[in-house]
């Protein structure tokens, strides 16, 4: 069986990603983006922005977990 996933256009996947990061604090939207758009890793992340790697990572994960929470598509009931 066959799946297939249909990528939606350039310009909305922008908009999804932009109303997603509002989704969060300054603090962890500014992590993500370093992270997933400049491509840094946590601790050029933490050299970068003057924070501890432990604050880093604390952002990132807790933001990945705020966007899980929200972004997750959840059953009808």
């Amino acid at each position: 069986m066959w799946q297939t996933q249909v990528a939606p256009p350039t310009q909305e996947s922008a908009w999804l990603v932009q109303e997603a990061l509002a989704l969060l604090n300054e603090r962890q939207c500014q992590v993500m983006e370093l992270v997933f758009f400049a491509g840094l890793s946590l601790k050029e992340v933490a050299e970068q922005t003057g924070q501890t790697f432990a604050n880093v990572r604390h952002h990132y994960y807790r933001g990945l977990e705020h966007l899980r929470e929200r972004l997750s598509i959840r059953p009808a009931q």
